[in-house]
């Protein structure tokens, strides 16, 4: 999956790529040296932050390209510290991940102090900007069948900026990468990107930045994040399709907000949904929570369900007297494979 991804970030631009193989690497090596969690660090859990950082500041400051792989370096570092702070502060309280709030924090705030340096700028599509851009009537579409390849693509574009590439080549092969190790993932995630594309066109966004894929990548990953963290069922479905729309409202409401401040959104409208969609955890019957533990493909989830509701005896049923009628084991399946209802 890792290989098919790099290659896609390559195939799009050798040198942002570059720069986000340093963050990476600068990302995993802190999280080392500091002996984190060794589990998380082997599942990249501190990697993939120092990966989009490393990608983020290639594609949003100008500056010499030794420059930018140092910082890659460092801020990749820093992006560490901040997932680990982070999920102290979320995962025990309120059982949620920090997703990518350590790139977000990182990117951020480095691109809007680079305003006051001299040796980084931020890039001149960052220029702020006063007010909303005049939208959108005079921004054209193709009509009728030549709509929906084009809805086809601007989806593979948004699974490509998913780690900042303008590209339906990239795109593809993260999906395949995604598909080498989840296919329900793969089809989610470019099922969700295809919904972000069908609602920003249908609300009103520019053709061109939907094109790009600007207002679907965020929505593929809250619709990935939903079936990461759920045991998948019809309801979650449902669920995915929330986090699709917040996706896509939030975005319009960062780019807005950000605009006048000159400063890239990130994947800030995809934390806050999916941050939202998972607060609902245990109170909504019938949308049952993996525990952060547990988290693995939604093939692996389908599975521990579907033997948790093997494993559990009817209740009209006399309990023979067999290991299974265990108390602490039928505890123990309740609670860590939660099954969905019939």
């Amino acid at each position: 999956s890792g290989a098919l991804i790099l290659g896609g970030l390559y195939a799009a631009d050798a040198f942002v790529a570059s720069c986000g193989v340093v963050g990476l690497f600068g990302a995993t090596a802190t999280a080392v040296l500091l002996r984190l969690d060794l589990q998380a660090t082997c599942s990249g859990l501190f990697g993939y932050n120092g990966l989009l950082v490393g990608l983020g500041l290639a594609t949003f400051l100008v500056g010499e390209q030794w420059c930018l792989l140092v910082l890659s370096l460092v801020l990749g570092a820093l992006s560490t510290v901040l997932q680990q702070s982070l999920g102290n502060a979320l995962v025990p309280t309120f059982k949620c991940p920090p997703f990518t709030l350590a790139f977000n924090v990182t990117l951020v705030l480095f691109v809007a102090a680079s305003y006051k340096l001299g040796r980084f700028h931020p890039a001149p599509f960052l220029a702020p900007a006063l007010g909303a851009d005049a939208p959108l009537a005079q921004d054209s579409a193709p009509d009728g069948a030549a709509a929906i390849g084009w809805a086809l693509h601007a989806a593979l574009v948004s699974v490509g900026q998913i780690f900042l590439c303008n590209s339906a080549v990239t795109g593809a092969l993260i999906v395949g990468g995604m598909a080498v190790a989840s296919r329900v993932a793969a089809a989610v995630a470019y099922l969700g990107a295809l919904g972000g594309v069908a609602l920003a066109v249908g609300l009103g966004a520019a053709h061109a930045e939907v094109a790009a894929g600007l207002w679907g990548y965020n929505a593929s990953l809250g619709a990935t994040a939903v079936f990461t963290f759920f045991y998948p069922n019809g309801l979650c479905c449902v669920f995915a399709a929330v986090a699709v729309a917040l996706s896509v409202v939030l975005d319009g409401f960062f780019k807005a907000s950000f605009a006048p401040l000159g400063v890239p959104t990130g994947t800030l409208p995809f934390c806050f949904a999916a941050i939202a969609v998972v607060l609902t955890h245990g109170q909504v019957p019938g949308l049952a929570p993996v525990a952060i533990s547990d988290v693995a493909s939604p093939e692996d989830h389908l599975y521990s369900a579907r033997a948790a509701r093997t494993d559990r005896p009817d209740d009209d049923d006399e309990a023979p007297s067999t290991t299974r009628t265990d108390p602490n084991k039928l505890e123990a399946i309740t609670i860590e494979q939660p099954a969905h209802p019939a």
